[in-house]
């Protein structure tokens, strides 16, 4: 695989889950689990329902971003702050996560490393007009 197909999949790999997590389980299905872990967590604004609808809608715009390429670099690395935060919030308020091998702790993971691959291997500054084709 060439750097760049490594780099492009890499990229489609963290936008579905974007999409999946926060189009899908957030704003479509409503997943109880996502709404627990919100509320359980104690970090929500409002109430947990309008934070999980916000971090759907988050979530689904950074999904966006990675699946069109707009500006790689920058997103990954706000994408994985994002998800590095979240993590550890959820792990603060309920450590029995980390021993769950379907909670997030384990996708985050690898969704870290997708992260890092897109980032050392996309280009400094944008060198395309039309990010699709960088």
């Amino acid at each position: 695989m060439t750097p760049l197909a490594l780099r492009r999949a890499a990229r489609l790999s963290l936008a579905l889950v974007w999409l999946g997590e926060g189009l899908g389980l957030k704003l479509w299905l409503r997943d109880p689990g996502e709404l627990a872990i919100v509320a359980d967590s104690g970090l929500w604004v409002g109430s947990p329902e309008a934070t999980l609808v916000a971090i759907g809608v988050l979530e689904g715009v950074a999904g966006v971003v990675l699946l069109i390429g707009y500006r790689e670099r920058l997103a990954v690395a706000v994408t994985t702050a994002a998800m590095a935060a979240i993590t550890l919030g959820v792990v603060w308020t309920d450590p029995s996560t980390l021993l769950d091998p379907l909670a997030g702790v384990l996708k985050n993971s690898t969704v870290a490393v997708c992260g890092a691959v897109v980032w050392s291997l996309a280009p400094t500054a944008d060198s395309s007009p039309i990010p699709a084709l960088r």
